[in-house]
């Protein structure tokens, strides 16, 4: 198929305005963070977390096994969890770092402050906690299911090999959901944890949006490499698409790229609006089903201009 100029420059923008507002996100998120607490502190939360993570069904395993969850934001993955929850007959630890931002020694402070923006001042104390804890219970063995984005290849490849190194099987499963879909269901997320009173989550559009572009590359590049020798992909339903151990040849970056670039069937986009009007109007709905037309926005700019 020849180049489109025209669809590579539009693209190329769009990639870069997303790197470039993630990357304003990132700092403020670095800048933020730094809000004061001690190792005690720290510590203390992480004690917390462990005794609700440590339920008296859950043991070490003599094999453990760890599946690394993968997609972007509101595309389901703690649904997916739940497969694997079951697979493993409910002896797994499931860790998200989402769900970590609440214990921050500071978190009442913050969002009395900040409201939604508190998502700023938690990002990096989830993560370091997420880190922690991978390595706590790691090193004790026990199955562990980790949520991640994929947004980068390094992430990922840095737990698989720590995790490879204490003896575990690790999976990839990535969780294959349009980019229209994903992005609504991060605004019916907030709108539903506004519902039932718990606080709510706000997901910047310009972090989906960064993962939505680099998730298909990145996940290809993992299996070109072999640095993921097995990666499962499901859709939202928990139908298995592709398993690389039964289908070597097949790329799973390959099947998220054609889904992504294929266009909504008018059934499909009638259901969409449907799935979410009762959480978002109509016009801003098809707006977003618009923005994503084509996923055009989503193919990575450096894989451009190379040929086949």
């Amino acid at each position: 198929m020849g180049r489109n100029p025209e669809r590579e420059v539009f693209d190329h923008g769009r990639y870069v305005e997303a790197q470039r507002d993630f990357r304003v996100f990132s700092g403020l998120c670095k800048r933020f963070g730094s809000m004061t607490y001690s190792m005690e502190e720290f510590e203390k939360a992480k004690g917390k977390i462990l005794s609700k993570l440590l339920l008296p069904y859950i043991s070490p395993a003599e094999e453990p096994q760890a599946f690394l969850i993968v997609g972007q934001p509101g595309a389901g993955k703690t649904t997916m969890a739940r497969i694997f929850t079951s697979q493993l007959e409910k002896n797994v630890i499931f860790i998200s770092g989402d769900e970590y931002r609440r214990f921050h020694p500071r978190f009442s402070d913050l969002i009395k402050q900040y409201g939604d923006e508190a998502v700023l001042h938690t990002q990096e104390f989830a993560g370091k906690m997420t880190e922690a804890l991978i390595d706590e219970l790691s090193s004790r063995k026990y199955n562990l299911i980790i949520e991640g984005t994929l947004r980068t290849v390094e992430v990922p490849a840095k737990t698989k090999f720590q995790l490879e190194r204490r003896g575990y099987d690790v999976t990839m499963a990535a969780i294959l959901v349009r980019p229209e879909v994903s992005y609504l269901s991060t605004i019916k997320r907030y709108q539903r944890m506004q519902e039932f009173g718990s606080v709510p989550r706000k997901t910047p559009k310009n972090h989906h949006d960064l993962v939505v572009s680099a998730i298909a590359k990145n996940i290809g590049l993992l299996h070109r490499t072999k640095e993921f020798p097995h990666i499962q992909v499901y859709n939202r339903q928990g139908d298995r698409l592709c398993d690389t151990m039964e289908t070597p040849a097949i790329n799973p970056g390959d099947i998220f790229k054609n889904e992504f670039e294929r266009p909504l069937s008018q059934q499909e986009r009638d259901r969409i609006v449907k799935d979410f009007a009762a959480y978002v109007p109509k016009d801003r709905i098809l707006a977003v089903m618009d923005e994503y037309k084509g996923a055009s926005t989503l193919s990575h700019p450096m894989e451009r201009g190379r040929g086949k």
